[in-house]
């Protein structure tokens, strides 16, 4: 009589490697549903904050392209032509080789400094619905 009976070591080896086989098909799946979940979530708040700059930012434009018409000193015009330079030229893709947080902060401070010199008291306003807000914390 011939017994079909395995070696117990093989039992272990086949259930060890089933374990680790459903682990890593368990953490295959969670990672493929996290990352497609986390792109959506990146995308909504990449989106509302990309709004909230190009609003802030129009305002701006909006403010130098007026008074870029009317007659000012020497340094109120660098600044202004800066200024519009700057918005102009801020990224409007993902460049890895930039930083934005310090462009965004770079304009805002040159509209402050332009405020001071035009003697401006402009202080920027919504629907009311929108959180105020100088920095790009998340």
């Amino acid at each position: 009589m011939v017994s079909a009976e395995r070696d117990i070591n093989d039992v272990f080896d086949e259930i060890l490697l089933t374990e680790e086989s459903l682990t890593k098909q368990g953490y295959n799946e969670g990672y493929e549903r996290g990352l497609a979940e986390g792109n959506i979530e990146g995308y909504q708040l990449g989106y509302g904050k990309g709004y909230e700059l190009g609003k802030e930012f129009g305002d701006y434009y909006g403010t130098i392209c007026y008074f870029l018409k009317t007659a000012h000193s020497r340094p109120a015009k660098q600044l202004l032509e800066n200024l519009k330079h700057s918005i102009e030229s801020f990224p409007r893709t993902n460049d890895p080789n930039v930083d934005i947080l310090s462009e965004v902060t770079k304009i805002r401070t040159q509209f402050k400094r332009l405020k001071a010199v035009l003697r401006l008291h402009i202080e920027r306003t919504g629907s009311g619905n929108e959180k105020k807000s100088e920095d790009l914390s998340f």
